[in-house]
């Protein structure tokens, strides 16, 4: 055990509930701040020692992976080394004499994902949450991405193994009737583990909504689901012959944040 700061065991009960003090602890024993090599693994001997409770290792393993890097800690000479096996089961102990959380799971689950350690995450699967409460920007879909990927369901398809195309839908230069089809066919080469979000930008002239506001922009929203879908098509076609006006559309498709795709029409009188 590290000897520049060393707690006394009345307090270790309290800090094993109390997980942010663990992760602070652990956070000042990283090695890019006041940590030696081996210094995480024997704070979490220490605390084994003193409690008969290896919880604290999870704990130290996910913050670990997330300041040094997923691929680099698990090199057995990085000096903040994290052992999966004893990730697992470290949290499987933990879990089923609920110690700790769902939530926790999903965390690990994250983290072999990222470590690409498969088996590790097929144990965390029984004790997943039901929904994806991992925090309020991700979608449930990811937590079913990464749960199926553990079950051996899902492959993720690296991002320099995506292959898309795209055809633009309707005639460059048409008139400006209710017929009028402007938009995007996409396709991808494999189905996406986490699918995929795609966002269709529309600049036109001033038109008009059914309910009488003006726009020049708009946009339309389309998705790839996980693992079945393989194309769809993002379409602009109010439908209303007086809502189409003759002149320049110009459509931006974007996927993954970034541009992929543009088309402009023209609509004639």
């Amino acid at each position: 055990m590290p000897t520049r700061w060393q707690p006394s065991p009345s307090r270790i009960s309290r800090w094993l509930v109390g997980v942010p003090v663990l992760q602070e602890y652990f956070q000042c024993l990283l090695p890019r701040w006041h940590g030696e090599p081996g210094d995480l693994k024997a704070a979490c001997d220490w605390l084994r020692q003193q409690t008969g409770r290896d919880d604290a290792y999870f704990i130290m393993a996910d913050l670990a992976i997330d300041a040094e890097g997923s691929a680099e800690v698990l090199n057995p000479d990085h000096p903040a080394h994290v052992d999966w096996k004893r990730v697992v089961q470290s949290y499987l102990a933990a879990a089923k004499e609920h110690r700790t959380s769902p939530h926790w799971a999903h965390v690990l689950l994250w983290d072999a994902y990222r470590c690409d350690q498969r088996t590790a995450a097929k144990a965390l699967v029984p004790f997943l949450p039901p929904i994806d409460s991992l925090s309020s920007n991700e979608e449930p879909v990811c937590l079913i991405g990464a749960r199926e990927w553990a079950e051996g369901k899902a492959d993720l398809v690296a991002w320099d193994d995506r292959k898309y195309r795209f055809k633009t839908i309707g005639s460059k230069r048409q008139k400006s009737s209710s017929r009028a089809r402007m938009g995007v066919a996409v396709e991808v080469n494999k189905p996406l583990m986490f699918g995929n979000h795609l966002a269709l930008f529309v600049q036109s002239p001033r038109l008009t909504t059914r309910q009488g506001f003006p726009y020049e922009e708009c946009v339309v929203i389309q998705d790839l689901m996980p693992r079945g879908d393989l194309k769809t098509e993002l379409v602009f076609a109010p439908g209303r012959q007086e809502e189409l006006l003759p002149g320049t559309y110009r459509l931006v498709l974007y996927a993954e944040g970034k541009v992929v795709h543009q088309a402009t029409f023209e609509l004639t009188p």
